[in-house]
């Protein structure tokens, strides 16, 4: 890659000096994280400000492909002025030019973590670094008591149709996943 692809790539705008007392934080999320998406996103937005407050090099990069409508320019600048480096291609290839550098590795959700936990293990093999699951909540729990306010009170919640879809997979495997990946992590939010 040359050095004009490679900026093309990326914006690094943390160019503060290598503190040994500071992580170097690789943050993956389902998307690069747009406040005005819901209150996931924007719990994650204030995770990521909090993270690049206290010191932090913080990378953010998305499991899935990124585009524009869950996060344009405008979106990624306000996280880059944040002082954190956005990555909007591919995570895993970017990780692997960088294996060295990151000491944690934070991955939200449970859909992004299920995604992405085989390469995950990969990578461990290749260099050690801290694994921070914030699941944000329990899914499974969650969605099956919204499943059952739904059917009782017949409440439709926004994302009704992907809850309905989800009625077809096994609740007794998505709490065996979600369980998984809460056992895989040195820490869990």
């Amino acid at each position: 890659m040359s050095i004009s692809e490679y900026k093309n790539e990326f914006t690094t705008v943390d160019l503060r000096a290598r503190n040994p007392n500071k992580a170097n934080i690789f943050y993956i999320d389902q998307q690069i994280p747009n406040k005005s998406l819901g209150s996931g996103f924007g719990r994650s937005v204030d995770n990521l400000k909090m993270l690049a407050e206290l010191g932090h090099k913080v990378t953010v990069v998305s499991a899935y492909p990124t585009t524009d409508d869950r996060c344009d320019n405008d979106c990624r600048n306000k996280i880059i002025r944040l002082g954190i480096e956005v990555v909007t291609s591919s995570w895993e290839s970017f990780f692997k030019s960088r294996i060295s550098y990151y000491n944690i590795i934070i991955v939200s959700r449970p859909s992004t973590f299920n995604a992405i936990h085989v390469q995950l293990l990969n990578l461990f093999k290749k260099a050690s670094f801290g694994l921070i699951y914030d699941c944000e909540a329990l899914w499974y729990q969650r969605d099956a008591l919204m499943l059952c306010v739904m059917e009782e009170k017949r409440i439709e919640f926004p994302g009704a149709s992907e809850l309905r879809d989800a009625e077809s997979r096994n609740p007794q495997n998505e709490k065996i996943n979600e369980q998984t990946s809460l056992k895989m992590a040195d820490v869990v939010i």
